[in-house]
C-alpha cells in the first residue's frame, strides 16, 4: 500500500477557485475610518466629539429683517466670512442658517487649531453694529436653514401626492 499525497485543488482541478481573495488594505482602512467617523459622538465626560471641534458657530452675524430687505446677503455673507477665516487656516465649508433668529453662521475648518484661533479672533468682535459671539459647536444644537426646510417640504409634498 502506497499512500499518495496530492493537493486537494490539484486533485479536483479547481485550483483557481481556492486562491485567496486579495484584500486592498487602503480600502479596508478607508472603510474603517468612515465607520469610526459615523460613531463619533459626545462621550460620557461631556467632551465635544472630534469632528465638532473643527466647527465654529458665529452668532449675531445678521438679523432676519436684514435678510428680508437684502436677499444678496445670503451670497455675500459666506464669501466675506470665508475670506476673513481663511487667514487662520483652511476652511472646508461655510453655512448660513438663514432661518435662525440668532443670525448663525457655521464655519468648518480642516483642523481644530484653526477653529480655536477663529473663536479667539471673532468672539466679541463687532460685525454690522452687533457683537459677534463665537464658540466651538457643541454637537447637539440644531439651527434652522431654508435649504433644510425646503427639503422637508419637498418630501412632505411628494408623500402627500398619491398616484
Amino acid at each position: 500500500m502506497n499512500a499518495k499525497f496530492e493537493n486537494k485543488a490539484e486533485h479536483s482541478g479547481e485550483a483557481d477557485k481556492t486562491k485567496r481573495l486579495r484584500v486592498d488594505s487602503k480600502l479596508v482602512q478607508k472603510r474603517l475610518n468612515q465607520l469610526e467617523r459615523k460613531l463619533d459622538w459626545v462621550d460620557d465626560a461631556g467632551e465635544v466629539a472630534d469632528r465638532h471641534k473643527r466647527t465654529v458657530i458665529l452668532k449675531h452675524m445678521f438679523t432676519l429683517k436684514e435678510l428680508e430687505e437684502d436677499i444678496t446677503m445670503l451670497l455675500d455673507l459666506p464669501e466675506d466670512v470665508r475670506a476673513e477665516c481663511e487667514k487662520l487656516g483652511k476652511v472646508t465649508s461655510v453655512k448660513v442658517y438663514d432661518l435662525s433668529e440668532d443670525g448663525v453662521i457655521a464655519v468648518k475648518f480642516k483642523d481644530e487649531l484653526s477653529a480655536k484661533a477663529c473663536v479667539q479672533m471673532m468672539n466679541g468682535r463687532f460685525f454690522g453694529g452687533r457683537q459677534v459671539e463665537a464658540t466651538i459647536y457643541d454637537g447637539q444644537t440644531r439651527y434652522k436653514s431654508s435649504k433644510e426646510s425646503s427639503k422637508a417640504e419637498t418630501v412632505a409634498s411628494t408623500s402627500d401626492a398619491q398616484p
